[in-house]
């Protein structure tokens, strides 16, 4: 079986010994409506006590949903929430990872 984009990041997160969770459900209930209280995160990544959050980005032209997922994150006080393209953590899932912790670094406190 070939092995997918999400595994391959999974894979270099524990090589690197990362606590990570694939595919969380984060759930705050602001509006009572399940579709907007719920949102589930490619990747909640901690690392050295910061936590923060690593999409895929697999389709393009959705800005919009995206950028709306990354406030609702943020307004919760996960402030690092990057995106990156299913080819470059298919093909350079290495270099993901370290640009990634780069950027969570600078929000250690």
């Amino acid at each position: 079986f070939p092995v997918t984009i999400e595994v391959r990041v999974a894979q270099e997160l524990e090589r690197r010994k990362i606590l990570f969770f694939p595919l969380p459900l984060a759930v705050r209930a602001e509006t009572g409506k399940n579709f907007q209280d719920h949102r589930e995160p490619d990747f909640l990544i901690c690392h050295e006590g910061v936590w923060g959050i690593l999409e895929v980005a697999f389709h393009q032209g959705r800005y919009e949903q995206d950028k709306q997922k990354d406030e609702w994150f943020k307004r919760s006080g996960i402030l690092c929430v990057e995106h990156y393209t299913a080819e470059e953590c298919y093909n350079k899932t290495t270099s993901v990872i370290d640009r990634f912790l780069s950027i969570l670094a600078q929000h250690k406190k």
